[in-house]
């Protein structure tokens, strides 16, 4: 395994977030059927949660870093198998016209897609910090 042989210093985590968002919800909430398909998608992405935690420990013993990004409103953050996660790992969040400079590539407006990035360095937290969107742009509407 590659993180084994490189032992990286830092290892950015983004799993998947579709089961997880307000959107998912959103369509799960029109039928039993529709919600037991979500719980069912849900199920299947819990693989991410296992190795992200594992990801996790690795990096805490060997005094390396982890940083694991999801969107602002995502309920992966929420599930109990992430208790180790929000104990170990501080979170900030940061917007993406701010901090990542993201565009509509066809009018050029800025897009407000919110993140919450959890971390286990200060620095990172220090670094992100101030990120959000001061609200003085308009943002392309998704």
């Amino acid at each position: 395994m590659q993180m084994v042989n490189q032992r990286p210093r830092s290892i950015w985590f983004s799993p998947t977030c579709g089961p997880w968002s307000g959107f998912s919800c959103l369509i799960g909430s029109r039928s039993v059927d529709a919600w037991d398909g979500l719980q069912h998608e849900r199920m299947k992405h819990l693989e991410q949660v296992a190795l992200g935690v594992i990801i996790l420990r690795y990096q805490r013993q060997h005094s390396s870093h982890m940083h694991w990004e999801q969107p602002h409103n995502s309920l992966m953050f929420k599930v109990p198998y992430m208790q180790e996660v929000r104990y170990y790992m501080l979170a900030i969040d940061v917007d993406l016209c701010i901090a990542g400079d993201l565009k509509d590539p066809q009018n050029g407006l800025p897009i407000k897609k919110a993140l919450t990035i959890m971390t286990t360095s200060k620095y990172m937290v220090k670094s992100l910090a101030g990120l959000r969107c001061p609200g003085h742009h308009q943002h392309q509407s998704m």
